[in-house]
């Protein structure tokens, strides 16, 4: 089982969320399902009052602690702008 660390960002033109594990691998066999975990954040955000324009406008990403440690130095500040 892969542990998830579910991190929210609000945008001013919607919202974001990143999916993150532990290493590389565990965010790759993630990545394959994005589709459908966008899909289900977008119904999630639906369903808890969101406006329908910023619900249109989310998206999702997936990354791991071990690329923002190799590529960003640990720093997820910078691996996220």
């Amino acid at each position: 089982m892969t542990d998830i660390l579910f991190v929210g960002s609000m945008r001013l033109a919607g919202v974001a969320a990143w999916f993150c594990t532990a290493t590389d691998d565990e965010r790759d066999k993630l990545a394959s399902h994005l589709p459908e975990l966008e899909r289900r954040f977008r119904e999630v955000l639906g369903e808890v009052g969101f406006p329908e324009t910023q619900v249109a406008e989310c998206g999702a990403t997936v990354e791991s602690q071990e690329t923002v440690d190799r590529d960003w130095g640990s720093n997820w500040r910078k691996a996220m702008q």
